[in-house]
C-alpha cells in the first residue's frame, strides 16, 4: 500500500493482567528504519513514501509484549 510520511499503517496492543504498565519495541526487520513506533501508544507509522511490506507478528514472553 502506499503510505505517505508520518502515516499509521498499524496499531498494536497489549494488555498486562497485573495492570503495569505496557511498552512496545520494533526488535528486528526494521533495518532500513522504514517504520516509527510509539513505544506507548503502538501506532506503527512509515517514515517515507516508499511502498513497504511488512508482516507483523508479537510474542508474549515474561509478561513483556515484543513486537517485530
Amino acid at each position: 500500500e502506499d503510505a505517505g510520511p508520518d502515516t499509521l499503517v498499524a496499531i498494536v496492543h497489549a494488555n498486562d493482567p497485573d495492570g503495569d504498565a505496557v511498552s512496545y519495541a520494533i526488535t528486528g526487520g526494521n533495518e532500513d528504519s522504514n517504520f516509527q513506533l510509539d513505544n506507548q501508544k503502538g501506532g506503527i507509522k512509515a517514515k517515507d513514501t516508499k511502498k513497504h511490506a511488512c508482516l507483523i507478528s508479537h510474542y508474549v514472553i515474561d509478561g513483556s509484549q515484543t513486537q517485530h
